[in-house]
């Protein structure tokens, strides 16, 4: 009977010495470090207005009604075609006169 004790005494030992090989140490928890206090500065602060502020007054703005667009679309071409105008008689400005 001491014998078959023993052996199961060994063998729970052997286990057991596997198993605290097998088991991985838990990760250390360090603290961080507190950040020092910024004095604040003694004028009068701003208010900015936030990013989603912006982004809701550009979105609540109207749109342009289409008799606008219409009107600044054709103001557009008007000017391009007289910038091109333009830059044809300073390049070639003796084409607009008739050699006779």
């Amino acid at each position: 009977m001491a014998k078959k004790a023993r052996k199961a005494a060994a063998s729970k030992a052997r286990k057991a010495k596997t198993s605290a090989k097998r088991k991985r140490p838990a990760a250390k928890v360090r603290r961080k470090a507190a950040k020092p206090k910024q004095a604040k500065p003694a004028g009068k602060k701003k208010t900015v207005a936030s990013k989603k502020t912006v982004a809701r007054k550009k979105i609540a703005k109207r749109p342009e009604p289409l008799s606008q667009q219409i009107a600044d679309a054709f103001k557009a071409v008007v000017d391009t075609l007289v910038d091109a105008e333009q830059l044809h008689h300073k390049l070639e400005p003796d084409l607009s006169r008739d050699p006779e």
